[in-house]
């Protein structure tokens, strides 16, 4: 059984793409194409991890974030926050909200292994 792991980005290029190379490294992508119900989906779906945009014209990603953290059910899930930028301020926005990690969209594709290495670690 392969491990689920969410995505849910606004750029559907790169989404295509992060698919592809979750399968390769031997997940099982699911496509989230309504970011607002990002919660309520992982607390049915259960996902190993999220990938997820941090910007988003249907909805405040971060406080998305910050209900997952709240929840029993998902508050153990891992979020990949991806961002077109990486302000400090923003970055901070989005730790503080509980995203593991937050990355620039223009790498997660080439860090992806190590990105999912370290927002799953166990501490």
């Amino acid at each position: 059984m392969k491990p689920l792991a969410f995505i849910c980005l606004e750029n559907s290029v790169v989404g295509s793409q992060l698919v592809n190379r979750l399968m390769d490294l031997g997940y099982q992508p699911q496509s989230v194409s309504d970011i607002s119900q990002l919660a309520s989906q992982a607390k049915t779906g259960k996902p190993f991890v999220i990938v997820c945009s941090l910007v988003s014209k249907r909805a405040d990603v971060l406080q998305l974030i910050r209900e997952m953290r709240a929840d029993e059910a998902t508050k153990h899930i891992p979020v990949i926050g991806v961002t077109p930028d990486l302000s400090s301020k923003f970055h901070s926005d989005a730790v503080a909200a509980g995203a593991t990690l937050v990355v620039v969209e223009s790498g997660v594709l080439a860090q992806l292994p190590q990105l999912l290495d370290a927002a799953l670690a166990v501490d």
